[in-house]
């Protein structure tokens, strides 16, 4: 899920904590400039629904966003890479390159849900699981991916 409204944040995880429901924040971040050339060359017509987004995003990373969450920077990565990075982060160890390229095949199908927009995270219907916990995308690559 993507919240840009720190209080709209704030609601939501004080709500899940008191349902005792752990949620390990990722952002997934790139600089506007990325951002837009992403969105641009997905479709001919790029969105203007996520362009729309850039500049609140910004703020939000700016003000408050940043700092309530673990910045994993994808302008260098590729999708696989970038979710081979959360999936090392969500499971809390380094992992060996056959073990790495195993969960880099485990969380494709996340990346691809989040490049392409689809609410879908996995083949199954069902988000993929990491370390004995469900993982979730939010859309776009200036969202968030959450554990738990």
């Amino acid at each position: 899920m993507t919240v840009l409204v720190e209080q709209y944040w704030r609601e939501i995880s004080t709500g899940l904590a008191h349902h005792a429901i752990s949620v390990r924040h990722f952002v997934l971040h790139a600089d506007q400039d990325t951002l837009r050339a992403r969105i641009e060359k997905e479709h001919p017509v790029p969105s203007p629904f996520r362009l729309k987004y850039l500049q609140p995003y910004a703020e939000a990373a700016r003000t408050w966003l940043h700092a309530e969450a673990e910045v994993v920077d994808t302008k260098h990565l590729t999708p696989a890479h970038a979710a081979l990075q959360i999936a090392l982060r969500a499971t809390g160890r380094a992992q060996p390159a056959a073990k790495a390229q195993a969960l880099a095949e485990l969380v494709r199908p996340l990346v691809n849900a989040e490049v392409h927009g689809s609410a879908d995270c996995g083949e199954s219907g069902q988000s993929p699981m990491i370390g004995g916990r469900r993982v979730t995308a939010s859309r776009h690559w200036r969202g968030r991916c959450r554990v738990g």
